[in-house]
């Protein structure tokens, strides 16, 4: 019996030493992590109501419809945030010209021009300045490209009776990009503008190309867009070369790939880790579908089903995650969108009418 009792106390002691050792090796609780606030995605357009385009930014969904000085028709065309604002440049239309104008958050204010029918045609922000790319119809009735700075206009180079027009816009220190192209004898030429020097980017002949988006990096200038290839075929591509140089600067042409041997189109280019990323369409031999390349390899984005297919128009990386905006056709209307990835997330508008999605940020 004494023998049963030591053993059965032993085992209490162990059981007792194992549960001290137990507690001894037990963590504290530890400090909640703090929570990572999902991504804002902001997108601008614009969506057509009866008669008249209404101006527009959404905020993760929610549309805000911007304030167009009574002249209900108006139009954004690019949108950048800074210092917690969001900024869409664009234009309004008073039934007999266009105003160009920049929105902050929902306050207007005109720009100046030196002629008529003017627009901006994209925005960025550096520090506390607002820059956007534009052009304006002059008094000989060409277009004439230009810029501003906050509300300074500066023009750009351009030949006396040759319209040129802009697409984008990008600012590195003091120095103010703008890509697009200018329309000789009924060609289209591709260019960019350093400061106000232009400066023409090659392709096939005839030309018939188009410099849509603009990004630097590492002191070089990108340019997306697309060409008329000699076989007539609509080719996207990009073009590099030394940001000041002109085409004899050593300014290379790459070709984007397509879907087989049908056409695609590059609308935007943003550069995120040395990798660059172009947004578009691409035609699947009975439609343009919505894409994007990164570092030249395809990569078709979802659209809707039974409609036309669609287009990304503006793109921007934020987490690692590829973030672009455009339109796809339901078959009845353009319906804004954006994607996450390869996720799409269609944008409240008119019911009835088409809308468009032309530039995004994420915060």
């Amino acid at each position: 019996m004494k023998r049963f009792a030591l053993v059965g106390i032993s085992l209490m002691a162990a059981a007792i030493f194992i549960g001290s050792c137990s507690k001894k090796k037990s963590s504290p609780t530890e400090p909640a992590l703090p929570q990572v606030p999902p991504p804002v995605v902001y997108v601008g357009g614009y969506y057509t109501s009866g008669s008249y385009n209404v101006p527009c930014d959404w905020q993760d969904g929610v549309r805000t419809d911007l304030p167009d000085g009574g002249y209900h028709n108006a139009s954004v065309s690019g949108l950048a945030l800074a210092g917690g604002a969001v900024y869409c440049g664009g234009s309004v239309n008073n039934g007999v010209d266009g105003i160009p104008c920049v929105w902050q958050n929902t306050a207007r204010t005109g720009l100046p021009i030196n002629g008529h029918d003017g627009a901006v045609t994209g925005i960025t922000v550096s520090g506390s300045t607002v820059y956007c790319s534009g052009d304006y119809v002059d008094s000989s009735g060409t277009g004439s490209p230009c810029s501003w700075t906050g509300t300074a206009r500066h023009d750009l180079h351009k030949d006396s009776t040759v319209s040129s027009w802009t697409t984008s816009i990008a600012v590195s220190g003091a120095t103010v990009y703008c890509s697009g192209y200018r329309e000789p004898a009924g060609d289209q030429v591709p260019c960019y503008w350093a400061d106000t020097v232009r400066h023409d980017l090659p392709c096939d002949t005839p030309h018939f190309g188009y410099a849509n988006g603009l990004a630097l990096y590492n002191g070089s200038v990108y340019c997306a867009g697309y060409y008329r290839s000699t076989g007539g075929i609509y080719r996207a591509c990009y073009w590099v070369g030394s940001a000041k140089g002109g085409a004899g600067s050593g300014i290379a042409k790459a070709d984007l790939p397509g879907i087989g041997a049908n056409a695609a189109v590059a609308k935007a280019i943003v550069i995120a880790g040395g990798t660059i990323y172009i947004a578009g369409a691409c035609h699947n031999g009975t439609k343009y579908i919505p894409c994007y390349w990164a570092n030249g390899v395809l990569d078709t984005l979802p659209y809707i089903n039974g409609g036309l297919g669609g287009t990304a128009t503006a793109i921007c990386v934020s987490g690692g995650t590829v973030y672009c905006a455009g339109q796809c056709h339901n078959g009845r209307r353009y319906v804004p969108c954006y994607w996450a990835g390869n996720v799409r997330h269609d944008l409240p508008a008119d019911s009835l009418h088409n809308g468009y999605a032309t530039g995004i940020a994420v915060q």
